[in-house]
């Protein structure tokens, strides 16, 4: 059985300035959000990492940067690990975070946005292809965290748009070749390696 990790991204000047964006190379990381990384970072310090993955949008590369400083591991650029695509959303205000109601309300995506379900065949297309050993780091997005958390509970964007991913937190999923993925922790900023030794204490003294 595998750990996966994923890490949303820092501020970035998308969060910032409240905008959709999914292009590559724009909105870095604000000077805030480098801090929150690096302080994911040192938290995620005490815990062994065998691989990494990056969305290859340039928010989530710099967060990927951060996090792996020091230790040796070049990430892997993603294509199903990138932000949701926006379409004629593009540049458009969020709203924090609700300017996809509208849609919702109708049970309907339009514009050019994305898909749950699109988004969905891709994440778990990821999720299918990753490793099922050790721990793995991924830089990604809220959209695609969120989406893979919903698919695991069994809800859909519909009835989960109360799933929030919060900027450098930590959702770790886990990954086995005969078992369906799960889910230990969503959105959390309490992950060390302590966490994980509870965790198999508890284990120990349930049997």
């Amino acid at each position: 059985m595998g750990n996966v990790f994923f890490v949303r991204h820092g501020e970035a000047e998308t969060n910032k300035n409240d905008v959709l964006s999914s292009d590559y190379d724009g909105y870095p990381l604000t000077e805030n959000g480098r801090s929150q990384v690096s302080a994911t970072a040192e938290q995620l310090q005490g815990i062994m990492f065998d691989r990494a993955y990056s969305s290859p949008v340039l928010r989530a590369r710099q967060t990927a940067e951060i996090l792996l400083e020091g230790r040796g591991i070049e990430p892997k650029v993603d294509e199903r690990l990138r932000e949701r695509g926006m379409g004629e959303m593009e540049g458009k205000q969020a709203h924090n975070g609700n300017w996809i109601i509208p849609m919702l309300r109708k049970r309907e995506y339009s514009l050019g946005v994305e898909s749950f379900q699109d988004m969905a065949e891709r994440t778990l297309s990821f999720i299918d292809a990753v490793p099922k050993e050790g721990n793995t780091l991924v830089a990604t997005h809220e959209s695609p965290i969120s989406v893979l958390a919903c698919s695991i509970l069994g809800l859909v964007e519909f009835n989960g748009k109360g799933i929030k991913v919060g900027n450098a937190s930590v959702t770790v999923i886990t990954v086995s070749e005969n078992e369906k993925p799960g889910l230990l922790a969503l959105g959390s900023y309490s992950i060390d390696s302590l966490y994980f030794e509870d965790i198999a204490n508890r284990s120990r003294h349930s049997h």
